[in-house]
Order: C-alpha cells, then sequence, then structure tokens
C-alpha cells in the first residue's frame, strides 16, 4: 500500500504496542535509501503549499519536529526564506537528546512514538522571533492524530505568550487525522497544510496483516578504510535557533567545498548516511555528489532510533543494528545495507562528538558492502548562549 503523490508505504513497528504501524517514505532520506534531489523537490513542495495558504506575509517562524522532520522543517524553511526574500524565517528544531544543563527547555510529548519524550530548547532569540512573527509554522512528516504538535502549542502558551495577530500553522506531508481531531484544530484556529490525506483504519488493517519477522543485514567481517573530515560552522545548531538563511547558505559553501574533494573512483556506488536528528547535511551533500557524479548511483538515508519490520516484502528490506555515535548505550538502526554492492563508497555525516574507536565500531556494523568510510563531522563553532529569561524558567 502507499501513496504515489509523497510515495509513503505502510510499515509495521517493531515492539511498538501505541501504534502498530509506521509510514516509510520513499524520498524523505531517512529510512529508506534515496535521490537526494527527490527529497529537497518534495520538501519545497510542501513549503510551496503552505507559504501560499494564508496570503500572510511578514517574519516566519518554523518548528521542525526530531527526528524524521529535521530536513523537512529545514529545506521547507530555506524554500520560504526564496519566496520571502524581505522577511526573516527563523528556524528551531526539536531534539531527543541532552544537549547541556542551564538552558530554557519546553518538553512535551509524541505519545504514539517509541521515544515519546521530546525538548525543545531556546537561545536569547526565540522568545524575540515568537513575539514578532507574522506566521508561526510547525513541521512534521504524517499527522497521526495532531496530538503531538498541539501538546508543543501548549508547552509555548503555558509559559510564553503567542502573539495574538500571528497565524499558528502545522504543516505535514501526510495527514491522517480524524473529524474530532480536525475540530481541535479548527476550534482554536491552528490551520492545517498538508500534500496527501491517509485513511489512517485502513493502514492499520494494513499493517496488521504484515509478518512480524525481521530480516537482519550481516555485520562486516572486513574492516573496512576509515577517514575523517571536520567542517565547522559559525552560524548556530539548528538544535537552538538560526536564521534559516545564514545557516544553509554557510553549510552550502562548507558541503559544496567537501563534496569536491571526495574521490569515488573504484567505487560504483556513493551512499551518504546522516545519523539520527542530523540528516540536512546528508541530504545537501548527496545532492551535490550527485550532481557531481551524474553515472554512479548516489543514494542518501539515515540511522533512526525506530526499529521497524524489515524484510516482508515491504520497502524496507533488511535491518542492521548500530551503536549511536550520541550515546554508545543507544541501540541505532539502519535500513536496506544488505543489497549495495561490495564497492560502495559510504559518507557518514554526523554532529556527534565521538571517539575514533565509535566511528571503527559503527563502520563495521554497515557490513562488508562499505569499502571505504568517510566520516564527515559537523562542528559548531560558537557556543550557543543561555536564554535570557532561564532564571524565570528554572522553578
Amino acid at each position: 500500500m502507499d501513496n504515489s503523490g509523497v510515495s509513503f508505504y505502510v510499515h509495521r513497528r517493531d515492539g511498538n504496542q501505541k501504534r502498530n504501524f509506521v509510514l516509510v517514505s520513499r524520498d524523505l532520506a531517512k529510512h529508506y535509501p534515496c535521490n537526494a534531489v527527490h527529497t529537497i523537490n518534495m520538501c519545497n513542495q510542501l513549503a510551496e503549499r503552505g507559504f501560499n495558504s494564508t496570503g500572510r506575509h511578514g517574519d516566519i517562524m518554523v518548528i521542525a519536529f526530531a527526528e524524521t522532520a529535521t530536513a523537512l522543517g529545514i529545506i521547507a524553511a530555506s524554500r520560504l526564506k526564496e519566496l520571502n526574500p524581505r522577511n526573516d524565517v527563523f528556524l528551531v528544531t526539536t531534539t531527543r537528546e541532552a544537549l547541556g544543563a542551564g538552558f530554557c527547555t519546553l518538553e512535551f510529548q509524541e505519545k504514539h512514538s517509541h521515544a515519546a519524550s521530546q525538548v525543545m530548547y531556546f537561545g536569547d532569540e526565540i522568545k524575540e522571533k515568537l513575539d514578532g512573527c507574522t506566521r508561526l509554522v510547525i513541521i512534521d512528516d504524517e499527522l497521526s492524530t495532531g496530538s503531538t504538535a498541539l501538546n508543543l502549542v501548549d508547552s509555548i502558551e503555558e509559559k510564553y505568550r503567542i502573539n495574538e495577530f500571528t497565524s499558528v500553522e502545522v504543516w505535514s506531508l501526510l495527514n491522517g487525522m480524524g473529524d474530532r481531531d480536525r475540530q481541535r484544530y479548527k476550534s482554536r484556529g491552528i490551520k492545517l497544510v498538508y500534500l496527501e490525506e491517509v485513511n489512517k483504519t485502513a493502514v492499520e488493517k494494513h499493517a496488521a496483516t504484515l509478518d512480524t519477522g525481521v530480516k537482519i543485514a550481516a555485520a562486516g567481517n572486513q574492516k573496512p578504510v576509515i577517514t575523517t573530515t571536520s567542517v565547522e560552522l559559525t552560524s548556530g545548531d539548528v538544535r537552538y535557533g538560526v536564521d534559516v538563511l545564514k545557516y544553509t547558505n554557510e553549510l552550502k559553501s562548507q558541503l559544496g567545498s567537501v563534496a569536491r574533494n571526495i574521490k569515488r573512483k573504484g567505487y560504483s556506488a556513493v551512499d551518504v548516511i546522516g545519523t539520527e536528528e542530523c540528516i540536512y547535511p546528508a541530504v545537501l551533500l548527496a545532492g551535490f555528489l550527485t550532481r557531481r557524479f551524474p553515472d554512479t548511483k548516489v543514494t542518501c538515508h539515515s540511522t533512526t532510533r525506530s526499529p521497524i519490520v524489515a524484510g516482508n516484502g515491504t520497502l524496507l528490506s533488511d535491518r542492521a543494528s548500530l551503536a549511536s555515535l550520541y550515546d554508545s548505550g543507544r541501540v541505532t538502526y539502519i535500513y536496506n545495507m544488505a543489497g549495495k554492492p561490495g564497492n560502495t563508497l559510504a559518507v557518514v555525516v554526523t554532529d556527534a562528538v565521538c571517539s575514533t574507536g565509535a566511528k571503527e565500531q559503527f563502520a563495521f556494523a554497515l557490513g562488508n558492502s562499505a569499502g571505504r568510510v568517510e566520516f564527515i563531522d559537523i562542528k559548531y563553532g560558537t557556543a550557543v548562549s543561555k536564554s535570557a529569561w532561564q532564571e524565570s524558567n528554572a522553578g
């Protein structure tokens, strides 16, 4: 079962009793190895539809949900800036990472997720941007009940004021909300923007028919060659909020240079891999490499915390387990590695601060298809400032 316009496929969650299904995108660069150009086009399509939905122009604040919608939100925000060049577009992503003590935060729940708690961190600019924006746009890949986005809005309104003249909007690629949930949004004046509708009842029934056995991809038995290149950003970390134009321009400049120095000689394919919430830099680099190597298959996807049943005739053919580069005690997963050619160049783009040993274990777990693994380390060159109103939130 798929949705041909956005190309999502029904899969069964592994061991999640809250919701039996997950909709896996063919083009979102998260679970399935895809063409990064398709990813960018799809995200731009959502931005264009959303931008034209209200007729209101002015400064925009975008909040994108971790994990899956981080790249979606960044690409959409970047497109909004192109459509809205005279006004600011400010972007922040939620996170499940503990990025540091002493920061002003909002916590909220994503009830159906395997990792339900999310956090939104605040830098000094956030309150100013909330007060001054004409539109507050919250972006997720899929809405089931819409409760996660409402939980975030409630968390903001409990502690901070959303300007009464600000249009609050929730955008998604897919919308499976029922009439009652849509009425909750309508009663609060929150606008919904999406590309396609999904019949959630039909999806749940289809997921129940899928096998629960998982095909596990074999770990490697050869040690791949590992290299590391560091990229330092001064425009900020999206988890603390960034001016989207400054952030994306700097990243394009840095990763464009990286792409020009990557050598594909001797490799029949290139697989660019993001890590957990760090998806957009991998998509951007994969896009550069797709244009640089037009005769080579370049794919892009990311590791994830989400265990999904793979290998039952669905889009995901196999699953490998890896220790997280962010937390060695956390298991993460990557899909569709077993069928790759044995001479694939793997390029891992990450903002994790980790040891050489952790990288070696990660590379080994990718399997024998990765003859060489190049790590691109994203580093943030400026310290993130604490919120100006941290003390009022401490109690």
